[in-house]
């Protein structure tokens, strides 16, 4: 049988981490934003709204599922305010849904919300990654509830296994040849530039990288704006939490560039099996007139397309500034899932009226 309960905090969490852990591994369809190292370490570090939780599904005590959110009020039309469940981490909107019976545990968290939220009139999924918006998609007809669904933004992904990329990254389009130009003149005019792809050994060079991120992801504009991670506390303990989980689990990546041992950028990356996911990229300001950042990740698509047990890339954003390698724009979907009351009702199909671009999907029951 099915239970639901309700966390507050990160101590609540931690008996749930070993097996929030395993699924994430033995999942190839579960993303990043679906980890304990990054969704956990968003519910442990970044809460801002105290009425923020962690809704778990289990059965037994075997984890099935897993759903963040929070309570707050949206405007329709930047008019009418309306009370409803906002989900997922800072950026992206996922959550846990085991593979085996998804439209059971979707229906006892979805009714778990709603009854202790009764004035919220939708759960809001701002961004969802395909694989769990298709995993939506095929449950919830067989659940007691309605959605709305649109296209959102979009991740740049890379398919490194394809050989097109590797000839477009050899012949090298306008862009390119910019960038490579930009590389030529740095090792011209500062020194030779050495690549390195550091898999930690221990959590003391994993500490040592981290802190280097930091040192010089705060030399630049992002100092000057505040939003450097090194600026905030709650922002260091989330990366540096995530970074430690997944050093744990054997997929912590990072691509360093130097010029005379001076740090030139860095990446921070993820691995599972066959997907690199790269979470931050950073350089050292000293540098920006050669575009570091750029090189960096053209750099590190190359030495992916040479490591050929990893077939895709994903970059969690999408910046005008990836396409001079021409990603596969991946889309992320917004969801909203309605109360099952006469209220909810009446505002999905108000709101399906209103914009046609969000479009139904009904239960069978």
């Amino acid at each position: 049988m099915i239970e639901v309960i309700v966390v507050t905090d990160k101590e609540g969490l931690e008996p749930w981490r070993e097996q929030w852990l395993s699924l994430y591994a033995n999942d190839n369809s579960m993303d990043l934003s679906a980890s304990y190292s990054w969704l956990g370490s968003d519910f442990s570090f970044l809460t801002k709204n105290r009425s923020r939780k962690c809704y778990i599904a289990h059965d037994e005590g075997t984890l099935l599922g897993l759903l963040v959110c929070e309570y707050r009020w949206s405007k329709i039309a930047n008019l009418i305010p309306i009370p409803n469940i906002n989900t997922g981490s800072h950026i992206i909107n996922d959550f846990v849904l085991d593979k085996k019976r998804p439209a059971s545990v979707l229906t006892a968290i979805f009714d778990k919300v709603f009854s202790d939220h009764r004035l919220a009139l939708w759960i809001n999924f701002d961004q969802l990654t395909v694989s769990l918006y298709q995993r939506m998609l095929d449950a919830l007809p067989s659940s007691d509830y309605n959605g709305l669904f649109n296209c959102g933004n979009s991740s740049s992904v890379f398919n490194v296994d394809q050989e097109y990329l590797g000839e477009n990254l050899t012949k090298l389009s306008k862009k390119n040849r910019s960038n490579l130009r930009f590389q030529r003149m740095l090792e011209k005019e500062q020194g030779p530039l050495i690549e390195k792809t550091v898999i930690p050994a221990s959590r003391e060079e994993n500490a040592v990288l981290f802190e280097q991120f930091l040192t010089i992801e705060q030399s630049g504009w992002k100092r000057g704006k505040g939003t450097a991670i090194a600026q905030s506390a709650s922002s260091r303990a989330f990366h540096r939490q995530l970074c430690e989980t997944a050093f744990e689990a054997e997929q912590m990546i990072w691509f360093v560039l130097t010029v005379n041992d001076e740090l030139v950028a860095m990446n921070m990356a993820f691995r599972k099996k066959h997907i690199l996911w790269v979470a931050k990229t950073t350089y050292n300001d000293k540098f920006s007139r050669y575009s570091p950042g750029s090189i960096s990740i053209r750099c590190l698509l190359l030495w992916c397309i040479e490591f050929k047990s990893i077939m895709t890339v994903r970059l969690i954003t999408d910046y005008g500034w990836h396409d001079k390698w021409n990603p596969y724009k991946e889309p992320y979907h917004a969801v909203r899932i309605f109360s099952t009351g006469l209220i909810g009702k009446t505002v999905r199909l108000l709101l399906a009226l209103i914009s046609k671009s969000w479009k139904t999907l009904s239960s069978d029951k």
